[in-house]
């Protein structure tokens, strides 16, 4: 069914039906539905506001703020306000305990705005005396150091491209027969240099135990619930108010549904969410689908253009996963579900049409969406493990894939960045590398991968195997320091000056393509790299 995809019926005007007769997609679509449920430390909950089950989560949030455990305390908090009823006494008492979490973390600002957020919630007179005490003393500590640390936001280190503002003017958008579209330095880049700053066109987040603001992805925020539904927060009233998406499917069954679904769905609602009709969206999709995929857009100006680059990534590919169909099946109907969406999709010419788009945004999904977790999956701290963004960037998407890269790439908040780990030559082009654990992998390990997922024979100079074999970099001062550095705690000054031996080492061997001292030294910088924005992954016990 899937080498249907976009095909018209012969004697009417419509696509075809890409379902298959003998699979069993409503049995699917029942198991889907009756897991729609919260889950938190093991237990399920159902989806609906509650003042019973939002005192559950506060006693236990009390239990473990007494064993001082306060970001664990903080996520029951968190539960207690998303599932309290409207107007119930129970949530300026939550905002209250969450201003003790921060007051303990050492975050007082946030403290002072829980308190704030108590007291506008009817925060009873008769224990009004705490609040003013735990104010005192966030003033006194205040006044004695400001141990609350700014949040760094990511900037380009040159002015942004005229046409793709999210991307640095020193690179370019260019195409050949051998990699398609690619990304070319127009200058010499010196390493150290960010070169992307780019808000995810899709994002989504798994993280069951963990509290996230699903417009920016912060967390350890003083989070404000959705009034309409349980699986919200928010950072604040702005981050609510520029949510579209949601607006639409608030309390809808996908947020509940982990992976594929849930991104699936929401990139389809981004993308309706951009034309002023159904009928617009079908003109210009069925447009792009006729232009040769190298044929990039002008610029990615407004939200209809941003999606015309996102149907550019589409590397195409027949899923022979029939659970993996099923799913899409899935969240055709949990999105039709939706009233705001049934109403635009009556007619079965339109219905099919939005079937053939999931479709075609899985395909997108595939070999554009990347995962980035949170923190390590072996973190002691359980709110942190496993936890992970899932997202798709555009102009991201456009970089190639190289087991040895000049760049490094994080999501820090909504946004994906890339920052240059070797330095550049005008001309050359830029490389990530798609998955991080590939690292670690062999070359054969490696290549299967590629050519599995990517459906590309990966040609890098380090899959290749052409290491250079250099004495003076084994026995580089600085390549000895920085190497025994490997898996010790250090302080923060340690590690400017390391991060620093880094970009000195690499200017000094620019010209060394690939031996196991790069390959060292890049995994360490880029570890350097990522602690430069704590406040987005930090983990707080």
């Amino acid at each position: 069914m899937e080498n249907n995809l976009w095909r018209r019926e012969k004697r009417f005007d419509i696509f075809v039906d890409l379902l298959d007769p003998s699979l069993p997609y409503e049995t699917v679509y029942d198991s889907q539905i009756e897991g729609a449920k919260h889950r938190f430390h093991g237990k399920q909950y159902e989806p609906t506001k509650s003042d019973q089950v939002s005192a559950l989560f506060r006693a236990a949030g009390n239990r473990e703020f007494k064993e001082k455990k306060w970001r664990v305390a903080m996520e029951y908090y968190n539960r207690s306000l998303i599932f309290a009823e409207t107007n119930s006494d129970i949530v300026s008492l939550a905002y209250a305990n969450r201003s003790a979490c921060f007051f303990h973390m050492q975050k007082y600002d946030h403290c002072f705005r829980d308190i704030e957020l108590a007291i506008e919630h009817n925060y009873p007179k008769r224990l009004m005396h705490k609040l003013d005490d735990r104010e005192a003393e966030c003033v006194k500590h205040l006044n004695e150091k400001n141990v609350d640390r700014e949040l760094i936001e990511p900037k380009l280190s040159y002015d942004p491209d005229e046409k793709f503002p999210c991307m640095a003017n020193v690179l370019e958008i260019k195409t050949n027969h051998r990699f398609g579209r690619y990304i070319e330095a127009k200058c010499d880049i010196d390493v150290g240099q960010t070169v992307l700053v780019e808000k995810g066109f899709v994002h989504v987040f798994e993280a069951s135990d963990r509290t996230l603001c699903v417009t920016c992805m912060r967390h350890v925020q003083n989070f404000i619930p959705c009034g309409g539904c349980t699986d919200a927060m928010f950072c604040d009233e702005t981050c609510m108010k520029n949510n579209d998406t949601h607006r639409i499917a608030c309390g809808a069954a996908f947020n509940r549904i982990p992976g594929n679904v849930r991104y699936w769905a929401e990139s389809i609602l981004i993308a309706i969410n951009a034309f002023p009709s159904v009928e617009h969206l079908m003109e210009f999709v069925e447009d792009q689908l006729t232009l040769p995929k190298t044929e990039m857009p002008k610029n990615c100006s407004d939200a209809q253009m941003q999606y015309g680059l996102f149907l550019k990534l589409d590397r195409m590919g027949h899923d022979k996963d029939i659970y993996q169909n099923m799913l899409k099946y899935v969240t055709y109907k949990l999105l039709m579900a939706i009233p705001a969406i049934g109403e635009k999709f009556t007619t079965k010419k339109k219905q099919r049409f939005l079937m053939h788009l999931i479709w075609q945004h899985k395909n997108i999904a595939d070999r554009s969406a990347f995962v980035q977790p949170l923190a390590d999956a072996d973190a002691r701290n359980s709110f942190d493990a496993g936890s992970q963004i899932i997202a798709t960037c555009n102009i991201f998407g456009l970089f190639n894939h190289s087991c040895i890269p000049n760049l490094f790439n994080d999501f820090v908040g909504n946004k994906q960045i890339l920052i240059t780990t070797r330095p550049v030559k005008k001309g050359d082009q830029l490389f990530v590398c798609y998955e991080q654990h590939l690292w670690s992998k062999s070359a054969v390990q490696r290549r299967e991968h590629l050519k599995s997922v990517y459906n590309f024979n990966c040609k890098c100079a380090r899959c290749k195997q052409q290491f250079v074999n250099d004495i003076s970099m084994q026995t580089d001062p600085m390549y000895l320091c920085i190497e025994q550095s490997r898996g010790k705690t250090i302080s923060d000054a340690r590690r400017e000056i390391l991060k620093k031996m880094c970009y000195d080492f690499m200017r000094k061997y620019a010209h060394v393509a690939c031996a196991n001292e790069i390959l060292v030294v890049t995994v360490q910088l880029m570890l350097f790299l990522q602690d430069d924005y704590p406040e987005y992954r930090k983990i707080i016990t």
